[in-house]
């Protein structure tokens, strides 16, 4: 009877959720620069889009890493969630935290930027001048009391719920169970 050793996923979650993170911030740079996301629905519908590709395409190129070149291509639905949620996660974290240095020390007018970009939003909303008002003077407050520490705890809680469900649907494509042994 032969028994493989399984490596461990940290490699792979390091690779591609460092990978991904850079395609996040570079997503990231080109939003805050141009503000096509937040300036219309179909620039927020492609940037929603954008940002689903990244993350399906990064745990996907993770699970068929390991599947292939670690476990001899197989792969159970277990470690599909683990490696894809840690891999959200990671990427998160690292655009999380570019997120806030970006809005709180190159561009600290971002905020206001956006927020001025989403009066369409809040008017289709049905919203009147005051409530969009008080909407906008929330957002700034917000941002004005963000510290790293809430940022890092949002990104990890947001990458782990992004990561369970894009995990969830790329493992159950991609699984592969071994077979079963008599």
């Amino acid at each position: 009877m032969t028994t493989t050793q399984e490596k461990s996923i940290m490699p792979i979650v390091l690779r591609y959720g460092l990978l991904g993170g850079l395609a996040m911030i570079g997503y990231d740079v080109i939003n805050y620069t141009t503000l096509f996301a937040s300036s219309n629905i179909g620039g927020a519908i492609s940037g929603f889009m954008i940002q689903l590709a990244i993350w399906f395409g990064m745990v996907a190129l993770a699970i068929r890493h390991h599947r292939d070149q670690d476990l001899g291509g197989f792969i159970t639905m277990g470690k599909c969630l683990s490696l894809g949620i840690l891999v959200v996660m990671l990427a998160a974290l690292v655009s999380g935290i570019f997120g806030y240095i970006y809005m709180n020390y190159i561009d600290t007018e971002i905020v206001a930027r956006q927020n001025a970009s989403l009066s369409w939003l809040y008017e289709m909303m049905g919203m009147d001048e005051d409530m969009i008002e008080q909407a906008q003077e929330a957002v700034e407050e917000t941002q004005a009391t963000s510290n790293i520490f809430l940022a890092i705890g949002g990104a990890l809680f947001g990458g782990a719920f992004v990561g369970l469900i894009v995990s969830a649907i790329t493992g159950a494509i991609m699984r592969k169970n071994p077979p079963e042994m008599a």
